[in-house]
């Protein structure tokens, strides 16, 4: 058992508090549309210094490979994002 003020307790604390900051955010995102995946994506795609792979994009994000395509497929439908034949 964890005393009190040691940091195992201040461990559990903070991971409780990310988890409900993640729900409220999620439920706050998913009103309009939106999620922590596609802000995600987005965002590493505005970073990026060229135009991503799909398969640099799932690696950047830590997402599988079918659901980054799902991601930017509704990012796509929504114009969000373009999709461009990579020069081989």
């Amino acid at each position: 058992m964890a005393v009190q003020g040691s940091s195992d307790v201040l461990v559990d604390e903070l991971y409780e508090t990310t988890q409900q900051l993640r729900r409220f955010v999620e439920n706050r995102l998913r009103t309009s549309g939106a999620s922590v995946a596609r802000l995600r994506a987005m965002r590493m795609l505005a970073r990026a210094e060229r135009p991503l792979r799909m398969r640099d994009l799932s690696e950047m994000t830590g997402v599988a490979a079918r659901t980054t395509t799902s991601i930017v497929d509704s990012l796509e439908r929504d114009g969000l994002v373009e999709r461009v034949r990579h020069p081989d």
